[in-house]
């Protein structure tokens, strides 16, 4: 047996071992020759090899901490003239919604103006939450349009 660190887990495995990864069931496995990829994408670890995990206590973390990665989606509407918006244009986030999960998250924001007498319009925006300001808003600047209808 050796003992390899695989992400900062010390896992023991065979001796002839060639390859540590992530198997279909989301376990640890060990593979002596490089492993097929099921259709869905995961390892194929039919003839993986058991291993040993020894200080599993390393891979225990808490989920606040990690970025998540399906996109924060939030609606809002803006006052009536507003002008859509551009890249790197500044916007302030106006739903309730924690601070925290906005920086750990990507977030989208359904932007919606009419103005009367004139043709509205909705934005999809994808935002980068810079924090809170002195006076407790959350600020954001406009990474990217992802998105954009202008009523005729």
């Amino acid at each position: 047996m050796k003992i390899y660190e695989y992400r900062g887990v010390l896992v023991r495995v065979p001796e002839t071992t060639k390859f540590i990864g992530v198997g279909a069931d989301g376990a640890i496995k060990a593979f002596t020759k490089m492993p097929d990829t099921n259709f869905d994408g995961s390892l194929d670890d039919s003839h993986a090899s058991p291993l040993t995990v020894l200080n599993a206590n390393k891979s225990l973390i808490d989920i606040s901490v990690l970025k998540v990665f399906a996109p924060l989606v939030l609606t809002e509407t803006v006052a009536p003239g507003s002008k859509p918006f551009k890249i790197g244009d500044k916007y302030i986030i106006q739903s309730s919604v924690d601070e925290e999960v906005c920086l750990n998250s990507e977030v989208h924001i359904v932007v919606n103006c009419y103005t009367p007498g004139t043709a509205p319009w909705t934005q999809v925006i994808h935002v980068h939450v810079n924090g809170l300001s002195i006076d407790n808003q959350l600020l954001s600047s406009v990474v990217e349009i992802l998105h954009e209808l202008h009523a005729v």
